[in-house]
């Protein structure tokens, strides 16, 4: 069975570069673009792995990570890899609540956001 991996980031383009070297994976990818769509649809989706741009405008990604875990404490075994541009916001994100989390700082290539996903 393949693994289902959620995509969330603002920008369309880079979710479409994302979804790309997923599917190239051979995984089953949902994207979204606001993180109140992705919690809505969450319990049906059963994802392994979360690839989440930190700064979005209605909730960054750290907060979005907790909404995850407070509807299901099992997400926090699950994969999270959080990307940003903000090398302060990589050194201060405390991902304590997470077992496996990593934070990717921009720009990043499409292969290192890979190898995140699957090396955690």
């Amino acid at each position: 069975m393949p693994e289902t991996v959620l995509v969330l980031d603002d920008n369309a383009a880079n979710r479409a570069m994302m979804r790309s070297i997923f599917i190239i994976e051979g995984c089953d990818v949902v994207d979204y673009g606001r993180p109140d769509e992705a919690l809505e649809e969450l319990e049906s989706l059963s994802p392994s792995i979360f690839v989440i741009d930190y700064h979005m405008p209605a909730m960054d990604g750290v907060s979005f990570a907790k909404k995850v875990i407070e509807t299901d404490a099992a997400y926090a075994e699950k994969a999270f890899v959080l990307v940003t541009g903000d090398i302060e916001v990589a050194d201060a994100a405390d991902l304590s609540f997470l077992s496996r989390a990593q934070i990717i700082v921009k720009p990043a290539t499409l292969n290192e956001i890979r190898k995140a996903a699957f090396a955690l």
